[in-house]
């Protein structure tokens, strides 16, 4: 802090810097809301689909659902695609586990327990509009029946993911 106030000229390059940084980074981010594709890998039942675009994903079936939403602590009416759903589709049939990671490198992992279990929605579109990155999208996670009492939400609450740039798939 003393030598930023020292010298005026380090104080505004690195502002500078940083400015350009976030004007690079929201360039990123709207290439990708713009082509709003998910990659594909693993053991993928056609393993030269690699990628996936949101309409392939949202022409699996749409639901819709309202639900708490505890990271945003409201209710949200959620479209989107079941878990169980997008696996049947683009897993081999034998898919044990599935590994998400997000544009920011996060990561959660669901075992087909739990999309066998409980009901996984792959939203794509939040109250009416479909999700860009500055709204969490493309593709978020969101648990339909969710209830903070249950063992089972308090244990997924870090499986709530967005901003879903891959899914791995593993037998």
């Amino acid at each position: 802090m003393i030598r930023l106030l020292k010298t005026g000229m380090q104080s505004f390059t690195f502002f500078s810097g940083a400015i350009a940084s976030a004007v690079l980074l929201s360039a990123s981010f709207a290439v990708a809301s713009e082509t709003s594709s998910i990659r594909l890998a693993g053991d993928l039942g056609q393993p030269e689909t690699n990628r996936v675009t949101i309409q392939q994903v949202e022409a699996l079936g749409v639901v819709e659902i309202e639900v708490y939403n505890p990271d945003e602590r409201r209710v949200g009416v959620y479209k989107g695609v079941w878990l169980s759903d997008l696996i049947a589709a683009f897993g081999t049939g034998k898919t044990q586990e599935v590994n998400m990671t997000a544009i920011d490198l996060y990561e959660a992992t669901f075992l087909r327990r739990e999309w066998e279990g409980l009901r996984i929605l792959l939203a794509t579109q939040e109250d009416g509009r479909h999700l860009e990155v500055d709204r969490k999208g493309p593709m978020r996670v969101i648990f339909a029946d969710y209830d903070a009492k249950e063992r089972a939400y308090q244990e997924t609450i870090g499986k709530w993911i967005w901003m879903i740039s891959e899914i791995d798939f593993s037998d």
